[in-house]
């Protein structure tokens, strides 16, 4: 049966998220995996092998988080950034999603 991991520890503000992963029929290992082991960076495998990489950038402003993923390998990820925007009301929290990099307004 596949189930999800992630690995986090505390920090001084919350939560460092190490790993989030997909895990095929119960194996502790390969699936897919996005893993932010350095600070600043992540990387997406899947079975193991990296298949994008890049740099990370979390920003906080007005009550909401946003988490930007911009690959930097292959060069067909590039253009596909990953925007993660957190907020919260109460016990609500939404989470809105992006991708893509902003592209300027065609004349």
């Amino acid at each position: 049966m596949p189930g999800e991991s992630i690995e986090a520890f505390a920090t001084g503000d919350g939560l460092r998220i190490m790993r989030i992963a997909s895990l095929p029929d119960g194996k502790p290992q390969g699936g897919l995996e996005l893993a932010f082991e350095e600070a600043g960076h992540f990387r997406l495998a899947m079975e193991g092998e990296t298949i994008v990489s890049g740099s990370t950038e979390v920003t906080r402003q007005a009550g909401t988080d946003v988490l930007t993923l911009s690959p930097t390998q292959p060069d067909w990820a590039v253009a596909r950034q990953v925007r993660v925007t957190c907020s919260r009301d109460g016990d609500l929290v939404t989470a809105v999603t992006t991708i893509g990099r902003s592209q300027p307004a065609q004349p």
